[in-house]
């Protein structure tokens, strides 16, 4: 909104030169697009909204809006599941911005929406759109990307002898298409400490926290485990042989792809391997 004017003085405006360089090139434009939870808006100076129909939208559509977002690629999404997600049940009817444009038509190598695509206004249009055909878009630079991001021991020394309880956090970055897996049903992960023979089990089915975006595996006294152990995070996807590691310990610490191996593949129901 050009109305209002406001600056977070701890910003570090490093950041965003990219974004503001880009801004200041295009700041005599008199529309240009922006992206609110996935659906595709445009914006006049007056910082009014209006929304496109997605009748006729294709992958070159998607990819020109994408691309001027800053990324390589996009896929076609919906503004309904886009900002609700799964949270669909006695949800309100979301307010969007009216329709303004449709049958967006781009070329292939197109990067900037409003000048370089042709759309129609959509008070001209004969075909009318609905609640739920504005135009979503779930854009991306890969099409799948699986790794661990980080993990990070929470322990506590145990009075009285060389072990320690507490947990260990694991945070797993998952997505195609631009989308996020379910964190419960698409993706396990299991805690173990590295051996020289092999791995020993700590948690095998590490319990997702939706208010952290983590995963976390809990160990106690009885289970033996000291602080300088060799800990490692393998997520997996349920009945296959894909896993990332991320491990935590000593320089020194074994790290035997053949383990991890052999440990995923344990984890397949018998019969089903």
């Amino acid at each position: 909104n050009p109305e209002i004017v406001g600056f977070d003085m701890y910003m570090n405006l490093y950041h965003f030169n990219d974004w503001i360089k880009d801004a200041m090139e295009r700041v005599k434009e008199d529309l240009w697009l922006e992206l609110y939870e996935g659906t595709v808006m445009v914006q006049n100076q007056k910082g009014n909204l209006t929304t496109i129909c997605n009748d006729n939208i294709g992958k070159n559509e998607v990819n020109a809006i994408c691309r001027e977002m800053g990324y390589k690629m996009g896929s076609l999404g919906s503004s309904i599941d886009n900002h609700y997600g799964s949270r669909r049940k006695n949800e309100p009817k979301i307010e969007f911005p009216p329709f303004g444009y449709t049958n967006l038509n781009c070329a292939s190598d197109a990067s900037r929406v409003m000048s370089d695509c042709k759309m129609d206004n959509y008070e001209d249009a004969d075909v009318p759109c609905f609640y739920g055909q504005q135009l979503a878009v779930n854009c991306y630079d890969e099409v799948w990307e699986f790794k661990m991001m980080s993990i990070v021991p929470v322990t506590r020394t145990v009075r009285g002898s060389d072990y320690v309880r507490g947990r260990v956090e694991c945070t797993v970055h998952a997505q195609k298409h631009g989308l996020d897996l379910d964190p419960r049903s698409h993706v396990k992960v299991g805690l173990v400490i590295r051996g020289q023979d092999g791995l020993r089990e700590v948690d095998a089915d590490m319990k997702y926290r939706y208010f952290g975006h983590y995963y976390v595996g809990k160990f106690k006294r009885t289970d033996e485990v000291k602080g300088d152990d060799c800990f490692a995070c393998i997520a997996y996807l349920p009945d296959t042989d894909i896993y990332v590691v991320g491990t935590l310990g000593p320089d020194e610490c074994p790290d035997n792809d053949k383990h991890y191996d052999q440990w995923v593949i344990d984890q397949i129901p018998e019969g089903e391997a």
